[in-house]
């Protein structure tokens, strides 16, 4: 609003300076034009002494016809920059109601972040005083650790100096005894010392009591352990036949490797692990081909027992295993058997042979 009076007095002052210099101009034109009036007349009176007066007053009415003009082309302008100034007017305060909206949107705004502001100082807060807490709950922690760091450190020093001590003592209750005769006069000094030798006596003397207990408990199961595992030697499963220290079951009809694991599994063994090489001589057989517990289903190239450990001692023959060289007319040769003359070969789990079946003593025993 006091940017649109500023206009309007610019306006006015526009104006009045235009109408001041217009009426400069009509003064000068009608002062012009009466000289030349006169001049003009003063030369017709000479020229003409007998014209016509008429023409005089046409010559003073024409300023007044410029006047009118002038005036008229104010108004026009008068009313364009009225009309000019009300559609600014209107720009402005259409701006205005604008910055208006924009400023309440502004307080709005700023009241949310200020409440979110306290918010978030309030939370600071309770976190500064949780931090300050527990930085003096850890103070006092860490004072409590170090103080029974210390009471531990004396506890052990103690314990130590009474260790030595106590060994001391019993060295001394060893001398004592093949010194008795030397050591009479000091009998009534070493009583005390001996009485609590007497006390360490007395409980070592009811440790060994236990332990023999538990030496006497311990060979009874032995005993009884020895007496299964000759049981177990002399009558064996049927059909198994025992070699150092597992019973073995050779099959006499031939199927496939899962098969055949499977029949040992039910038997309450599993195919053969072989772990020597006079385990292997035992298990070679002139007639036979026989699955044992060897494979790399799990992953190509890395072959492990059925009991999960891996492969390191092999009696491969030739090339083997070579995983039928890639031909598909073999497939996946995924199991290992022993062949004749007693070497391995790697071959298809879906063939079908003999297997053999190994239970160690150890587990038949339990």
């Amino acid at each position: 609003m006091k940017m649109s009076e500023d206009k309007y007095a610019n306006l006015d002052q526009l104006c009045n300076k235009g109408a001041s210099k217009n009426e400069n101009a009509y003064e000068d034109d009608i002062a012009s034009q009466d000289s030349r009036d006169k001049t003009k007349k003063d030369a017709t009176s000479k020229i003409r002494p007998g014209a016509n007066p008429s023409s005089s007053d046409n010559s003073r009415r024409r300023p007044s016809r410029a006047a009118a003009v002038c005036l008229g082309l104010l108004c026009v302008l008068l009313l364009a920059g009225i009309v000019g100034l009300g559609l600014h007017h209107k720009h402005i305060f259409s701006e205005f109601e604008d910055c208006k909206a924009s400023n309440i949107n502004l307080a709005k705004m700023k009241d949310q972040l200020q409440i979110s502001f306290n918010n978030i100082t309030k939370e600071k807060d309770q976190l500064q005083t949780s931090f300050n807490t527990m930085k003096k709950e850890t103070d006092q922690l860490q004072t409590s650790f170090n103080t029974m760091t210390k009471e531990a450190d004396q506890l052990q020093t103690s314990y130590n100096t009474m260790k030595k001590e106590r060994d001391q003592l019993q060295t001394s209750f060893n001398t004592m005894t093949k010194e008795t005769d030397q050591l009479q006069t000091s009998y009534n000094t070493m009583k005390k010392e001996r009485d609590q030798l007497q006390t360490s006596f007395n409980t070592m003397t009811k440790e060994a009591d236990q332990l023999q207990t538990s030496y006497n408990t311990m060979k009874k199961e032995r005993d009884q352990l020895q007496t299964s595992f000759s049981d177990l030697k002399q009558a064996g499963p049927k059909g198994w036949t025992l070699f150092q220290s597992s019973w073995y079951y050779i099959s006499s009809e031939v199927k496939s490797w899962d098969e055949s694991r499977q029949d040992c599994l039910e038997r309450g063994a599993d195919l053969v692990i072989i772990n020597s090489k006079e385990e292997q001589t035992f298990l070679t057989m002139p007639d036979k081909r026989v699955w044992i517990g060897l494979t790399d289903k799990d992953r190509e190239g890395t072959w492990k027992w059925v009991d999960g450990t891996p492969l390191t001692t092999a009696y491969w023959s030739g090339q083997q295993p070579d995983n039928g060289n890639g031909d598909p007319i073999y497939g996946e040769e995924d199991c290992a058997e022993i062949v004749i003359m007693w070497i391995w070969n790697d071959i298809s789990c879906a063939n079908h042979f003999n297997w053999v079946c190994e239970k160690v003593i150890n587990s038949v025993i339990i």
